[in-house]
């Protein structure tokens, strides 16, 4: 869907935790005064979540939480330039937007694979994001992220074996 839509147009795909993690990197960006949610903020976002997918697959890996977030926030940091008074609706900055149409897209493929009907309302869920933010594709490529094993294969791999693709829709 094209940027120029309302917000409540634009967020219809993505499943209540992913949802979530969303506002909680809006909220992470704000607190750090900086002028757009980066994809460092998002993947913040997913940490926030104490139950998500995207979590239990970082977990699965066997990645240090404390320090991934650690080091998210040190580079969310340094990537943010201050601004004096942020808006109260930050925008996506070009990475996070990009992590966001590489999930959906992750989505997609990934009903497909199991050969069920994907009708997108809330079918994005956080391991779908997890796999933008570790994509090489478009520079989203996390680099906190490498040095704890996570990389776009493995992520994806994770995922296939998860049972059911909808389990972020609750």
């Amino acid at each position: 869907m094209p940027d120029a839509q309302p917000d409540e147009l634009r967020w219809w795909r993505f499943g209540g935790n992913l949802r979530r993690a969303l506002l909680a990197a809006h909220e992470i960006a704000r607190a750090q005064a900086c002028p757009a949610v980066d994809a460092e903020h998002l993947a913040l976002g997913l940490l926030d979540l104490p139950d998500c997918a995207a979590r239990r697959v970082l977990a699965g890996l066997g990645v240090d939480l404390g320090a991934l977030r650690a080091d998210l926030a040190g580079a969310a940091a340094d990537r943010c330039v201050d601004v004096a008074d942020p808006p109260d609706e930050l925008r996506l900055a070009p990475r996070a937007e990009r992590a966001l149409q590489i999930a959906y897209v992750e989505a997609r493929t990934d009903y497909g694979r199991r050969g069920l009907c994907f009708e997108p309302l809330g079918h994005v869920g956080t391991q779908h994001l997890l796999l933008g933010l570790a994509s090489p594709a478009g520079e989203v490529d996390l680099a906190a992220l490498r040095p704890r094993g996570v990389f776009y294969g493995e992520v994806g791999e994770m995922v296939r074996r998860c049972a059911e693709p909808e389990d972020e829709t609750t």
